[in-house]
């Protein structure tokens, strides 16, 4: 969590701290969806409300990068599954969230390229080598 009383705060880009604010409210949102999905294993009802709540403070949070890369159609097809109560509609969109934040590198972890060490010579054109 982002320690704003903290004075190496002051001398950290605003990018930074809000790449980490939204990493925050990611993990929330997973956190919930994996709470909910247990307790539904395990017989017990459990309302969507703190899915719902989660998946929509981490889309308003993105609401500018989500709006230019999903075009208005996607976008409002987006709102209107963070606004339902629905759990499959709330999987979708934190799915969909998902793809934009993985499209901008922000929760990309197969970030290393592929080399085929099985033909070194086809590496080396590819370099101008």
């Amino acid at each position: 969590m982002v320690d704003f009383n903290n004075d190496s705060t002051i001398s950290t880009p605003a990018v930074d701290i809000v790449r980490v604010l939204i990493l925050e409210r990611y993990n929330n949102a997973l956190e919930s969806i994996e709470f909910h999905r247990k307790k539904i294993l395990a017989g017990v009802a459990d309302p969507t409300d703190v899915i719902a709540s989660r998946i929509y403070s981490l889309f308003l949070l993105n609401e500018k990068p989500l709006s230019r890369r999903l075009g208005k159609a996607g976008f409002e097809n987006l709102e209107n599954l963070v606004n339902s109560t629905r759990e499959s509609d709330l999987i979708s969109a934190f799915r969909i969230i998902n793809d934009v934040l993985d499209q901008l590198r922000l929760t990309r972890i197969d970030t290393g390229k592929e080399i085929d060490t099985t033909n070194i010579e086809a590496e080396n054109r590819v370099k101008g080598l």
